[in-house]
Order: structure tokens, then sequence, then C-alpha cells
């Protein structure tokens, strides 16, 4: 368990990752402050507190957060979510971001794309190229 410095305050590095996260998710979603804050019943004084660690997250508002972010609750944890399992990935979900702002027509000419790209022999070429990037 480590603190952040300099606070007078008990704040956990986790704190620091959930208060981030939020603030990353919100600005995925193109959301503001002041539109989650109402959502949730809240001020956006208290959302920024939530997102600077300034205050800690219930576990309850924080699954209403997930709710409204449409995200699973683990995901805010980021490194330190113990199951190793993260459904989504930062990319994922700028994927899914992207996505929704597509017209009906743009999202289905994409999932012809990734259906393409599922095939077994262009997925092995595809991930054979992206090993030798890495």
């Amino acid at each position: 368990m480590t603190t952040a410095k300099n606070s007078s305050r008990r704040r956990f590095d986790a704190d620091l990752v959930v208060g981030a996260r939020l603030r990353l998710m919100r600005n995925l979603l193109g959301r503001s402050q002041a539109d989650v804050a109402a959502a949730l019943g809240l001020t956006f004084q208290q959302l920024q507190k939530y997102e600077k660690a300034g205050n800690r997250i219930s576990a309850g508002r924080l699954q209403q957060l997930a709710v409204e972010y449409d995200c699973p609750v683990a995901w805010f944890f980021g490194a330190f979510d113990n199951a190793q399992a993260t459904p989504f990935t930062d990319e994922e979900l700028e994927f899914v971001r992207l996505l929704r702002s597509c017209s009906a027509e743009g999202r289905q000419i994409v999932f012809k794309l990734l259906e393409t790209y599922r095939s077994p022999s262009v997925l092995k070429q595809t991930n054979a190229a992206l090993n030798q990037t890495k």
C-alpha cells in the first residue's frame, strides 16, 4: 500500500489511478463533468474531486459511474485490477467511441472490414506482422 507524496490525507496509488481513469473514460465518451455529475445527482465539483483523487469514491458510487459510462467497474482500476482480465483495453474503448460516432452505413463498412480480417489466414499474417513490430 503506497500513498501519494505531499498529501496531508492518506491517498493510495489506486485512488489516483481510479480518478485518472474516471477522467479518461469521461473524455473518451466526450462528456463534460457537469453532464456526468447531473446524471449522477452530484455537483461537478464533487466529480472533479473524484477525478483528482481529492475525495475517495465509495463502491456504490463507482458502480454507479460504471453503469453511467457503460463499462465494467474493474476497468477503473487499470493495473490495480487483480483479476488481470480487464474486458476492454484503452484502445478498444477508443474504437468503440469512434464506432459510435459513425453513421449506420459507416458501422456496416467497419463490420465488413473486421469480418474480412477474421479469416484465419489473414489473422495469422496480421499477428505475425504485429509480433515483428514489438
